[in-house]
């Protein structure tokens, strides 16, 4: 299962911002803040949800989130490492619908954070 915290980290002796951190093995899920932008964010969501909806089986459809690489499927997901000059190297699997949930988690936060509702 994918989750996540919310955790309070320190830029100055006066300021103090929470950040959102995926826990492990998937922390390297937290690529989805590449997206800062809701604007993106909303289209990779919608992109994410049409993928899932169109039955892409597992590990099947290369993409990447900035330098992130993942084999997406509309069930089963994984996360690749990518190399310069030779095949990728596959690490975690994960539940595709999961990370859309964390998705809509990290653009709640990012929402509350431009709201003022968290430092």
């Amino acid at each position: 299962m994918i989750t996540y915290r919310i955790e309070k980290y320190t830029l100055s002796k006066d300021r103090i911002v929470d950040v959102f951190l995926v826990n492990e093995p998937y922390q390297d899920l937290v690529a989805i803040k590449a997206y800062s932008d809701l604007e993106d964010l909303d289209e990779f969501i919608e992109w994410l949800e049409e993928m899932i909806a169109e039955q892409i089986p597992d590990f099947s459809l290369p993409g990447a989130i900035i330098v992130q690489g993942f084999l997406w499927g509309s069930v089963r997901s994984k996360i690749v490492e990518l190399v310069m000059h030779g095949p990728c190297i596959e690490k975690e699997e994960f539940d595709t619908k999961e990370f859309l949930k964390l998705c809509y988690d990290w653009r709640t936060f990012l929402i509350e954070k431009r709201e003022g509702k968290r430092p």
